[in-house]
C-alpha cells in the first residue's frame, strides 16, 4: 500500500531517471483518480510526486517506497495503540497514531488492529515480514479472544506460565479482566513480568499451585497442634488433571494407629 509523503527510489534495469539510483525521486503527493480498470487505493495505480521526474524508457526496473507509515495486514493480537514500542519487523521506533479507518484496501481496517499507522523516525524501506510485536511491558496482557480468559475470584485466581516464552513472578494473581476489542481481550496481573510474555500457554486456578509437567512433589504439612489433646484427625483429597479438568482420584484408606508415651 502506498500513502501520501511516502518517499519513491529506483533500482537496476536500464536508462537513468533524473535522480540517482538510491536518492530520493521525490514524494508521493496524491493519487490519480477516478481509478482505472485494475487500478486501487493504495495499490496499483497512477501517482503524482512533488516534482517533476523525467524517466526513459526502461525494463525491469524496481522501485521501492520510504515510509513511515506501518501498515498491519494480520495480527493475532490485534490491540496497537499510540505510544506502543515496537520491536520485531522494525525495533526502536513507536507508533504515533493510526489512520483513518479505510477498508478499499481488500482488507477491513479496525481500531487497534488492522490498519496503517504513522510511527516514529525517519522514512525507511521495511521488507514484509510475519512478527511484530508492539505495546509496553506492564501488569496488562492480551491474548486472542479465542483464548479462555481468566476470572477474578475471590481471594484473587493464581497463574503461572505453562509452556511458551516469559516468566511471571511468583504467585501472580488476576486482579481484573476487561475486553479492549472483538478480537483481543486482555487482564490485568498483580505483577508485571519478568521476561516478556511470547507464545505462552497460561495455567490459572489448580494448575496454578503445581508445577505443571514437572517432576515435582507438593507436600502436605500438618500443624497447629495443641497440648493436652489425646486424639486428632486429618486428611487430603487427591486431584488428577489440575491443568485441564479438576477430577478427584476416587478411593480412599482409612488408617489408624496408636502410640504410647512414657512419662516419668
Amino acid at each position: 500500500m502506498i500513502s501520501v509523503n511516502d518517499t519513491v527510489f529506483w533500482s537496476g534495469g536500464s536508462g537513468s531517471p533524473t535522480c540517482p539510483t538510491g536518492t530520493s525521486c521525490g514524494t508521493i503527493a496524491a493519487q490519480v483518480t477516478p481509478l482505472q480498470a485494475g487500478e486501487s487505493i493504495g495499490g496499483r495505480g497512477r501517482y503524482t510526486l512533488t516534482g517533476a521526474l523525467a524517466v526513459p524508457s526502461a525494463n525491469n526496473r524496481a522501485w521501492t517506497i520510504k515510509s513511515n507509515v506501518l501498515r498491519v495486514s494480520a495480527c493475532t493480537i490485534c490491540f496497537l495503540a499510540s505510544g506502543d514500542a515496537l520491536s520485531g519487523l522494525v525495533s526502536g521506533r513507536t507508533i504515533s497514531s493510526q489512520g483513518a479507518l479505510n477498508n478499499n484496501f481488500g482488507l477491513t481496517e479496525a481500531s487497534g488492529g488492522i490498519g496503517r499507522y504513522t510511527i516514529s523516525g525517519t522514512a525507511t524501506f521495511v521488507a514484509s515480514a510475519a512478527t511484530l510485536y508492539a505495546g509496553t511491558p506492564g501488569t496488562t496482557l492480551y491474548l486472542p479472544s479465542t483464548s479462555s480468559q481468566p476470572t477474578v475470584t475471590t481471594p484473587p485466581m493464581r497463574f503461572l506460565v505453562k509452556t511458551g516464552t516469559g516468566v511471571l513472578v511468583s504467585g501472580s494473581t488476576v486482579t481484573a479482566v476487561s475486553s479492549p476489542n472483538a478480537v483481543t481481550t486482555a487482564f490485568t496481573v498483580s505483577a508485571a513480568p519478568t521476561t516478556a510474555l511470547d507464545g505462552a500457554s497460561i495455567c490459572g486456578g489448580i494448575c496454578a499451585l503445581f508445577v505443571p509437567g514437572a517432576a515435582t512433589t507438593t507436600p502436605f504439612t500438618l500443624g497447629g497442634m495443641t497440648a493436652n489433646f489425646n486424639e486428632w484427625a486429618s486428611g487430603f483429597t487427591c486431584i488428577k488433571g489440575v491443568d485441564i479438568a479438576p477430577v478427584i482420584v476416587n478411593g480412599a484408606t482409612p488408617l489408624s494407629a496408636r502410640w504410647t508415651e512414657v512419662v516419668n
